[in-house]
């Protein structure tokens, strides 16, 4: 009972809290130096779904920024890494480097994430009695492209 009570006052906090512009720039501030949005919210008292929920869906702008700022600085970690390696810590480098990069392509896919192409042959199979044979409808198209059409249309629905 007494857990529900806590829970509930948190909840209050929370909600008294929002209300403040700063704490939105607080958080923005503390995620770009690196804390975590549960962290955030168990330092200050607040419920974490519900301040992680606030956060992300009315601080939207703020929340994506400060992703795109912690993949920056991932990815010049991950550069620092590997201009600093030796021939003894190469591997070690290695992995630190590429560990900071998979981070920031899954914080700010746009700049550091793997673009994907997809390339793909298409074949069509069509029913020669639905349509009519190619050579008949490329012959429709070259002499009177929506006469024809119009012409084959009525056609088609007086007979049936």
């Amino acid at each position: 009972m007494t857990a529900r009570v806590a829970n509930h006052s948190a909840g209050e906090r929370l909600q008294a809290a929002i209300t403040d512009p700063e704490l939105a720039h607080e958080v923005f501030r503390r995620m770009c130096d690196g804390d975590r949005l549960a962290l955030i919210a168990r330092e200050k008292g607040f419920p974490k779904g519900r301040f992680v929920e606030w956060f992300m869906t009315t601080q939207t702008d703020l929340y994506k920024l400060a992703r795109v700022v912690r993949a920056e600085d991932h990815a010049l970690a991950a550069l620092d890494a590997a201009m600093s390696a030796t021939p003894k810590t190469a591997a070690v480098m290695k992995l630190r480097a590429d560990v900071l990069l998979k981070l920031a392509s899954r914080l700010d896919r746009e700049h550091y994430g793997e673009s994907v192409t997809v390339e793909r042959d298409v074949s069509v199979k069509v029913d020669v009695g639905l349509i009519g044979s190619a050579e008949e409808l490329l012959r429709l198209i070259r002499e009177k492209p929506v006469a024809a059409l119009e012409a084959k249309e009525d056609a088609d629905a007086s007979a049936v």
